[in-house]
């Protein structure tokens, strides 16, 4: 599903990731540990197209994504992969709803269509009874549960996760943990940067590597 191939990145000086190599199979579900400031998001960020590695390929269910254009590294998140981060990143002046809806318009659906994917995507996260509340007022693990329905709107193959659970009580990471076995039985393919030792530790977890100084220990 997913190959890096030889992934070096470097801002100015500094060499964040070195020579990266790894294959991450369709249903798998990988761990990427270390501090911060070892790399981890900026791997994840490199997947996920929003920059480009400064050498080396990145292949995506066969397609070297590493030099996709702005057009085309949108396309390709839009049909392909759900991101589920540690800030939520959400607008707290609009309703549940209407924060999921810019998440459909990627995909040009009709309004009809619209409202059946953010209905179902609500109902998959647990999260429907607040569909029309202003996400101003839900609680950490709510927003979080509209993050992820948010990212799985699409019915992407891919689920990227930056400290997914940096924002949530002991009872959310359960909860949190409940839906990415659920994921994973949908055969998505999921990789979760953390240093939360609960998620490395959880039973569905499949591989845990530890990236230290930008490579893998």
């Amino acid at each position: 599903m997913i190959q890096l191939q030889n992934i070096n990145k470097r801002y100015n000086d500094i060499t964040v990731l070195k020579d990266i190599n790894l294959d991450v199979k369709k249903g798998e579900l990988l761990v990427i540990k270390g501090v911060s400031g070892s790399g981890k998001s900026t791997l994840l960020h490199i997947i996920a197209s929003f920059m480009q590695p400064s050498s080396g390929a990145v292949f995506v269910k066969g397609e070297n994504i590493a030099s996709l254009s702005d057009y085309h590294a949108a396309e390709y998140r839009a049909h392909t992969l759900g991101y589920i981060t540690q800030n939520f990143y959400l607008f707290d002046a609009l309703n549940v709803t209407e924060n999921l809806l810019s998440a459909t318009l990627t995909e040009r659906h009709s309004f009809a269509e619209a409202e059946k994917r953010i209905t179902e995507a609500l109902k998959w996260a647990n999260i429907a009874h607040k569909a029309q509340q202003n996400v101003a007022t839900l609680s950490g693990g709510e927003k979080q549960r509209v993050i992820i329905a948010r990212a799985i709107i699409n019915n992407p193959d891919i689920i990227l996760c930056d400290e997914p659970t940096a924002n949530l009580d002991s009872k959310n990471v359960e909860n949190f943990l409940e839906i990415l076995k659920t994921l994973k039985a949908e055969k998505k393919c999921i990789i979760i940067a953390t240093h939360d030792p609960i998620i490395e530790s959880a039973e569905c977890v499949d591989r845990v590597l530890e990236l230290k100084e930008g490579n893998f220990v």
